[in-house]
């Protein structure tokens, strides 16, 4: 009977480094005028695949004998993948939401929690055997404050990326009359995914000597399970969805700001109010699809910043509720009219300027108080 070298488990692991050289070449396939963002997630993927193997010699009973695993360069590449991994993913999500962002020196602080870590390791002499457990009491303490930093750092990001995500959201309704095929809520479900996927295997090293050995191993399967799960993830979402919101905050004029590096405008004119109130009324914008502040802004001839200013103030609203709010008011003259009793709801909402179901759904249901179905009934004659 032939023996397998490597088990299902070590196969999985193995599966998740192939993936990763995979998609990190792939990224040179699909460049977009983000080219930054597919560079740090060409990068993120090598980290993953670092990290992969580093744990794959670590703890694959195939690999116990390999005579690499006497060195340095096993703690060192584990501690460095585990420490750059969660920068890589907070920088490659914020450069696929905003549109100004860039590299500066202040970014650098980032590598000292790896620079740390090298120094460790090499001042204490830690190698692989080392890390599976030493017997060495300065040893042993090192390595255990070394892997609950390994283990702690990226949940930190992930937590990090979780907010950034959020709040570049909540910065786009300012934006953008239409958020349903950007992306977001997709890269809020990769954040999420990530932090899950961290925090367990936070979990994991805390609990991992206060358990059964053979519980123990199954919390280190189940997480080498999630990365893999993950990084395919995230694939399918640079592929699909990145690309979508990368498109969508692109800069127009070259002007189009970080928005935590936000200006304050001076109070304007009453001039102001009626041009973004003309823009309602008499070139009814709120019916064009996926219109932006910006070119709202220019057909209304005013700047973006000035037409942001009056409708956060004097509507008390941003760009997202105050489009829909109008686009729900036609859905609902449009319902009530005889000559569209026949017409489909996707009909109606496609003609009142929406293009997400979901939106339409949810901002009718706000501003009415019934749904789209309900509201013809009460409004049309059986």
């Amino acid at each position: 009977m032939k023996s397998h070298l490597f088990n299902i488990h070590d196969i999985v692991l193995i599966m998740t480094m192939n993936a990763c050289i995979l998609l990190a070449l792939l990224q040179r396939l699909i460049l977009t005028q983000r080219r930054l963002s597919h560079y740090l997630l060409s990068g993120f993927f090598l980290l993953i695949f670092i990290n992969t193997a580093s744990t794959l010699v670590l703890w694959s009973e195939a690999l116990q004998d390999l005579p690499l695993r006497n060195q340095t360069w096993l703690p060192l590449a584990l501690a460095a993948s585990y420490l750059l991994k969660g920068p890589a993913l907070y920088f490659y999500l914020r450069s696929i939401c905003l549109p100004a962002f860039t590299f500066d020196y202040r970014h650098c602080a980032h590598l000292v929690p790896a620079l740390l870590a090298v120094a460790a390791i090499a001042y204490f002499g830690i190698d692989a055997g080392d890390l599976s457990g030493s017997t060495n009491p300065v040893k042993s303490q090192a390595v255990l404050w070394l892997w609950t930093t390994l283990k702690l750092l990226p949940v930190i990001y992930a937590v990090v990326c979780v907010y950034t995500v959020r709040h570049v959201s909540t910065t786009l309704m300012n934006h953008y009359s239409d958020l349903g095929e950007m992306g977001a809520g997709w890269a809020n479900i990769l954040a999420m995914g990530y932090l899950v996927h961290w925090a367990w295997s936070l979990l994991t090293h805390l609990i991992g000597g206060r358990i059964a050995l053979r519980l123990s191993d199954a919390f280190g399967i189940v997480d080498n399970y999630l990365a893999f799960i993950m990084v395919n993830l995230l694939f399918v979402y640079s592929l699909f969805y990145a690309r979508r919101l990368a498109a969508v905050t692109a800069p127009e004029d070259g002007r189009h700001q970080d928005p935590d590096k936000k200006a304050a405008s001076p109070a304007l004119p009453a001039s102001a109010i009626d041009k973004v109130e003309g823009g309602i009324r008499d070139a009814k914008l709120y019916l064009e699809h996926n219109i932006t502040i910006e070119q709202f802004a220019r057909r209304i001839g005013l700047s973006s910043r000035d037409t942001s200013q009056v409708i956060n103030a004097h509507f008390n609203a941003n760009f997202f509720e105050f489009i829909n709010k109008y686009r729900v008011e036609e859905a609902q003259r449009l319902l009530a009219l005889e000559q569209y009793r026949d017409a489909t709801i996707l009909d109606i909402l496609h003609r009142s300027g929406f293009n997400s179901k979901s939106a339409f759904h949810r901002f009718f249901k706000r501003i009415a108080g019934v749904s789209p179905s309900e509201y013809r009934r009460a409004h049309l004659n059986p």
